[in-house]
C-alpha cells in the first residue's frame, strides 16, 4: 500500500471515532427508548467497525504497537503521585 492509504485510512479511523462519540452521546442522553436503541446498536456496530479499521491498519503496518515496560509504568506512577502531594 501507499503512503496515501495511510492517510485515507486515518481519515476514516478518526471519523468512525467521531461518529461513535455522538452514539454514545445519543444513548447516554436519549429519553426516547426507540431512539436509545438506536444509538446504541449503532454504537455496537460501530465500535466493531473501529476494531476492524484498527486490524487492517496495523496489518499493513500503519500502526507499530510497542508494549511498555513496567518500569516506566512504575516511573509516572511515582510521578503523578509527586506531583498530587
Amino acid at each position: 500500500m501507499l503512503m496515501k492509504d495511510k492517510y485515507i485510512f486515518e481519515n476514516i479511523l478518526t471519523l468512525t471515532k467521531s461518529l461513535i462519540t455522538i452514539s454514545v452521546n445519543g444513548t447516554i442522553e436519549s429519553s426516547n427508548p426507540k431512539i436509545k436503541s438506536f444509538f446504541n446498536d449503532s454504537l455496537d456496530e460501530l465500535l466493531k467497525m473501529q476494531k476492524d479499521i484498527f486490524d487492517k491498519m496495523e496489518q499493513e503496518k500503519f500502526y507499530n504497537i510497542a508494549n511498555v515496560k513496567k518500569t516506566d509504568i512504575a516511573k509516572i506512577a511515582t510521578k503523578i503521585c509527586d506531583d498530587n502531594n
